[in-house]
């Protein structure tokens, strides 16, 4: 029996006479096998009370190994996996390795599930953010990658020239007046690579 239930299936030996007393049965007989299944009590065995009724012998179902795959996919490199993991467990616990809690199940066994990991980036400009070459890119990691002189390639000085014609002596000679470009560059916190980078934009729109 299973959970106070007959097993569906399961052997139903009858008993053994004892030999030497026909009115009884041999003692201490071991329990059949059911497949899925263990007794519940194994070792013990069974010697009935009476013989013109069944014994009922409890069983437990075999409780098998699960295990589920994890890859960690990086969405920014081709989607290369990048580390896996592989917990297992018993069909019916909770799994404690995931971002979402679930549980073993023969459904879910050997089920592969992907954790998609994105590159995060960072933005540099004159005004807001500025950086240094040399300096990690995260702060708190050393490791990572430095940051460029191209990283910082976003500002830059250019003359304006104003040149006036067609008023002989009385024509103004050149205006020249200073104006300084300026971007911002986005670079990957992973890579050190340049993601993109905005148009120049002057300093200042309308001149002298």
């Amino acid at each position: 029996m299973k959970d106070g239930k007959p097993i569906p299936g399961a052997p139903t030996p009858e008993y053994k006479n004892d030999p030497k007393n026909p009115t009884k049965v041999l003692p201490n007989e071991g329990v059949p096998e059911v497949p899925g299944c263990n007794p519940k009590n194994p070792g013990k065995k069974i010697t009935p009370e009476n013989p013109t009724k069944d014994t009922d012998v409890p069983y437990v179902p075999i409780i098998g190994d699960g295990r589920i795959v994890i890859n960690y996919v990086d969405q920014d490199d081709n989607d290369a996996i990048l580390d896996t993991a592989t917990p297992t467990g018993k069909f019916g616990t909770k799994i404690t390795y995931t971002t979402t809690h679930s549980e073993f199940t023969k459904e879910n066994d050997n089920h592969v599930y992907e954790v998609i990991m994105k590159h995060g980036t960072v933005t540099y400009n004159p005004h807001d953010n500025p950086a240094k070459p040399g300096e990690p890119i995260n702060p708190n990691d050393p490791n990572s990658p430095k940051v460029t002189d191209n990283d910082v390639d976003y500002s830059k000085s250019v003359k304006e020239t104003i040149h006036y014609v067609g008023a002989g002596d009385q024509t103004p000679s050149d205006n020249v007046q200073n104006v300084t470009l300026t971007r911002s560059i986005t670079v990957d916190r992973v890579t050190g690579n340049i993601i993109s980078s905005t148009k120049w934009q002057p300093s200042q729109i309308d001149y002298k």
